[in-house]
């Protein structure tokens, strides 16, 4: 999520998508995406209007927190699944993982079953349990006060409740 848009509505720039779809590329089926993908998701953030303008303070936040790497968008990810679910970022990670599910090279990763059995898949599942708890844990300690204030001070409506 990095590059945010500018006063007047304009799109990051392309490299700067092209950084941030590889990187959640990485998240999303454990490697980078190639120059076709990357084309595609800079193609639709011009499409998406919610992606237009500039980024509120809980999506600076977000941004932030993506830039270190996996670790830090899966708590972002985990945060937002439970906590701002229209957030951007999971607007573009929705938008990825149906780019990536579409493009020959990529929708194996979405396709192959990765578990044998009904043992490997409880310990699959419990796995993925526990890195959603540990992710949105982290989610709450990183992004959870930046998410509140941006609650309390960029909604006034909020306020005269």
């Amino acid at each position: 999520m990095t590059g945010a848009a500018g006063a007047n509505g304009e799109h990051p720039a392309a490299a700067d998508l092209g950084r941030e779809c590889a990187r959640f590329s990485r998240y999303l089926i454990g490697r980078s995406a190639d120059a076709s993908v990357e084309a595609k998701y800079a193609a639709a953030h011009e499409a998406r209007s919610e992606l237009a303008g500039p980024p509120g303070r809980l999506d600076r936040a977000l941004e932030r927190c993506c830039r270190a790497g996996t670790p830090g968008i899966r708590a972002a990810d985990c945060y937002t699944r439970l906590f701002a679910p229209s957030a951007r970022l999971r607007v573009k990670l929705v938008l990825l993982v149906a780019i990536l599910e579409s493009y020959g090279p990529t929708f194996d990763a979405f396709e192959t079953p990765n578990v044998r059995g009904r043992g490997g898949f409880a310990v699959g599942l419990a796995a993925r349990g526990i890195l959603f708890g540990v992710g949105v844990l982290a989610g709450l300690l990183i992004v959870g006060p930046a998410h509140a204030y941006s609650v309390i001070f960029e909604r006034p409506d909020v306020l005269d409740a």
